[in-house]
């Protein structure tokens, strides 16, 4: 385990040993026998002696490392997906079955004076002209 997250893990530790609490899904990087960084999600319940006395944690390390690189780069795609659609001077929308708008692109938006959330939850039918919003003041029917 690397020192600054020795001092992280410890500190979370005596805080939960001090109030016998249980663990829940505690991340900590520590280092694979192999060399490798890995990612553990530890888990554990206090047990107790015949005094009611802490005696110590029975638990689980599960090894959530390629869980979290997954995370890691779904944020990443998330974020190229974002900046394309974003700055996009085309208007483009994501709309559901219903045709609700679920998504739209910021960069129009902003040209015309208007936000995400003028739209975002609202019927596309209504964007269309006579619906909508124009210079940043929304004008016509609403859902």
């Amino acid at each position: 385990m690397l020192a600054a997250e020795g001092k992280r893990v410890s500190r979370i530790y005596q805080h939960t040993i001090s109030e016998a609490a249980p663990i829940n899904a505690l991340e900590n990087v520590n280092h694979h026998r192999d060399g490798r960084e890995v990612i553990l999600e530890t888990s554990g319940v206090p047990f107790f002696d015949d005094k009611g006395s802490l005696a110590g944690y029975r638990g689980i390390d599960r090894d959530i490392t390629e869980r979290k690189r997954g995370e890691l780069r779904l944020r990443e795609s998330e974020a190229r997906y974002r900046a394309v659609f974003d700055q996009q001077f085309q208007f483009m929308a994501i709309l559901s079955p219903d045709g609700t708008t679920l998504d739209i692109n910021e960069l129009p938006l902003k040209m015309i004076g208007c936000k995400r959330e003028d739209f975002v939850g609202k019927r596309f039918g209504i964007l269309l002209p006579g619906g909508g919003c124009r210079n940043g003041r929304k004008y016509g029917k609403s859902d």
